[in-house]
């Protein structure tokens, strides 16, 4: 009994630690210097409520809506249940990580968006290299879960349960029905909707906050990952990868990626999920793009048939425009100054953008930088500043406006950066 007490302590101390660099750690009605006088306090209940076999008790969460690109439903879970919700994570974490599709990205130590483009263009590669060029195409089915995380059923007769049964560890510190019946309480904790009377339990979503959502959503998604991997034992050339819940599957024969792509909606449909009618695409996917696409949009990247990798056409267009309000900005804002001062007054608005310079880089620019490699991209981007520069300066429309200011003169003599030198370095 003291050996399990102990390691429980141990756990939810490793779990105080992550937990207190999180912002609404921050916000919590207690001051930082009060929390930490208390944390022994804090420590000891939830390791008394999980010793006998249950969660800390709460009042019932709030369950509120916010809106911001889009609405999410949003639970707020107090200190002691994020505390008894990550020692669970820690006990469900490794069983998760022996049975985890090697073609899973998101959520998982080791693995990233960086490690999802690499497993893609991989195997890109290997395709080209391996297929004559007349004959290269392939078919590409593209999807997104409705609402994932807020739709994954936990009510009693869930295929949850039965997953997660069979994976949790029956070990000394928890009995397997000890531990699903802590899983079954954080899963389903009792809600009220803000400002609305009454209380219920949450049959489908898991608390949004909750340290177990990302976990729950690999382990149910797991489902589709397996059905995906027995596809790719019928095609060498056949490519599948998950992010969250973006799937992204490839096949050289497309009637058999019509048979996968109906058998996927039906194994969605039987977990009780949804695909978004929006993001659901198949396509023909070549390098001339005839009859299909040359690009494959993931991941807020396109993917070129050829592998490069380039931000998705939307962000480029975003970055474009504030890359040129800078120009005709600082342009508007000194007149009066001599034409040399007033490019160098450009030349530092455009290194904060680009991060060269210290400020405030725009957003796009590290996912730019960081996995784009499409110098077609970058050239355009460098081409388009210059055009807007020479434009603004010379009053002239379009590429006249580079007789009177030429773009190699404002690169090397001017300071204006460039993307593809900043990349080249």
């Amino acid at each position: 009994m003291m050996v399990r007490a102990i390691r429980i302590w141990m756990m939810l101390a490793r779990e105080w630690e992550r937990i207190r660099t999180k912002d609404w750690f921050q916000r919590l009605p207690e001051s930082p210097f009060e929390l930490e006088e208390t944390r022994m306090q804090h420590l000891f209940r939830v390791a008394r409520c999980l010793l006998a076999g249950t969660l800390p008790e709460s009042k019932p969460l709030i369950l509120k809506q916010i809106k911001l690109d889009k609405t999410r439903e949003i639970v707020e879970l107090p200190l002691h249940s994020q505390l008894a919700h990550g020692l669970l994570r820690q006990i469900l974490e490794p069983s998760l990580k022996r049975i985890q599709s090697p073609h899973a990205h998101s959520f998982i130590r080791g693995r990233s968006v960086e490690t999802a483009f690499e497993h893609i263009l991989g195997q890109l590669k290997g395709y080209r290299k391996k297929t004559k060029q007349k004959d290269r195409a392939l078919y590409v089915l593209r999807a997104d879960i409705k609402k994932c995380g807020e739709s994954i059923p936990v009510h009693p007769r869930s295929a949850l349960w039965p997953i997660l049964s069979e994976i949790l560890p029956d070990s000394t510190l928890f009995p397997n029905p000890v531990l699903i019946q802590l899983f079954t309480r954080a899963l389903r904790p009792e809600l009220e909707w803000k400002d609305t009377p009454g209380s219920f339990h949450l049959r489908y979503g898991v608390p949004t906050g909750s340290p177990l959502q990302p976990l729950i959503l690999n382990l149910y998604l797991g489902i589709l990952d397996r059905y995906f991997e027995e596809q790719l034992v019928d095609s060498p050339h056949a490519i599948y990868c998950r992010y969250g819940d973006d799937f992204f599957f490839v096949h050289p024969e497309p009637r058999r990626l019509q048979e996968i792509t109906a058998g996927f909606l039906r194994k969605v449909s039987a977990l009780e999920l949804e695909v978004r009618a929006d993001k659901l695409q198949t396509f023909r996917w070549s390098g001339s793009g005839f009859q299909g696409r040359q690009t494959v949009p993931f991941l807020g990247y396109e993917i070129h048939f050829n592998g490069t990798l380039r931000i998705h056409s939307k962000k480029q267009a975003v970055l474009q425009r504030h890359l040129n309000r800078i120009v005709r900005k600082t342009l508007a804002v000194l007149p009066d100054l001599p034409l040399e001062e007033r490019l160098s007054a450009v030349a530092r608005g455009l290194e904060r953008a680009y991060g060269i310079r210290s400020g405030h880089p725009h957003p796009y620019m590290d996912k730019l930088m960081g996995l784009g490699n499409d110098r077609g991209q970058l050239l355009q981007l460098d081409h388009e500043v210059c055009l807007t520069l020479a434009e603004t300066i010379t009053g002239k429309r379009g590429p006249r406006a580079f007789r009177s200011m030429r773009k190699k003169t404002l690169f090397q003599n001017h300071g204006i950066p460039s993307l593809i030198a900043k990349r080249n370095r």
